[in-house]
């Protein structure tokens, strides 16, 4: 299983998204280079760590990237409300935490 977040929303909020987009336009390397290079250093870093505590502390991490997840949703979505669209939402995620806390425990 492979976990990940779109390279486009880490340079959003680093704000750095529209100096990479002109980099790729213009082909400025002085730009491309260095973050070609934190990409792949990044990746293998974060790849290995993710890969150490999937391994060594499964339920912690899943939680842990579940926690992420929900605590993004007002991030990435400021216009959410409580209406009734947002009930079933909500609903739903508890009802998936519920099975999937359940499948766990048979396993």
């Amino acid at each position: 299983m492979y976990l990940g977040v779109s390279s486009t929303v880490l340079l959003m909020i680093m704000g750095i998204y529209d100096v990479y987009l002109v980099s790729i336009s213009t082909l400025d390397f002085y730009v491309l280079v260095p973050m070609g290079i934190g990409l792949i250093l990044g990746g293998y870093v974060f790849l290995n760590i993710s890969k150490y505590c999937l391994t060594n502390f499964h339920s912690q991490t899943y939680y842990a990237i579940l926690g992420f997840v929900l605590g993004s949703i007002f991030v990435l979505y400021p216009g959410f409300s409580f209406d009734l669209q947002g009930i079933v939402c909500i609903s739903l995620l508890i009802m998936g935490i519920f099975i999937s806390m359940k499948l766990e425990k048979g396993q």
